[in-house]
């Protein structure tokens, strides 16, 4: 650009114009490309945030159902520490000789000879046994099957 003159030229100034509009233009889309990533970092913040505490939930509710099973194992050993020692005590109150006096006088009972045959009928009723596999049917094992599947993704996305 060599001018002859000094004078101010319209088009040096259109073209300045031009340049800063430009700047303004890149600098306006260098922000909006980083308010964007800003944008999708605070996203990806949230999603993560999220997705931690729905996992500390599901911990938690597996610790506590842990905590719960062992009070209810604590419980059973009681129980069954009880039930074993009134079993040994029922054993002990069961004398045989005051079942058979009983049994003698009070009921009037004797005991069989050596040489009897004592048989004893037991009725039959008009009934058949079956099992539960042989009478459901496919479809209900299928259904099952499939509530079973939909109750674990369900509990899979609760929060309890």
């Amino acid at each position: 650009m060599a001018y002859d003159n000094l004078a101010y030229s319209w088009e040096d100034a259109d073209a300045e114009q031009a340049r800063i509009e430009k700047r303004k233009l890149h600098k306006e889309q260098e922000m909006r490309a980083h308010r964007a990533k800003s944008v999708k970092f605070m996203m990806c913040a949230l999603i993560l945030a999220v997705m931690a505490a729905f996992m500390v939930s599901k911990y938690v509710a597996v610790y506590e159902t842990g905590q719960e099973v062992e009070k209810l194992q604590k419980d059973l050993a009681v129980k069954q520490s009880y039930t074993s020692q009134k079993m040994f005590e029922l054993e002990q109150s069961a004398d045989l000789s005051t079942i058979e006096y009983e049994a003698t006088t009070r009921l009037g009972m004797h005991r069989p000879e050596k040489t009897q045959i004592v048989y004893i009928n037991v009725p039959k009723g008009n009934m058949t046994e079956k099992t539960a596999d042989s009478v459901e049917a496919v479809s209900n094992r299928v259904a099952r099957n499939f509530n079973r599947i939909k109750d674990f993704v369900v509990s899979i996305f609760t929060f309890n």
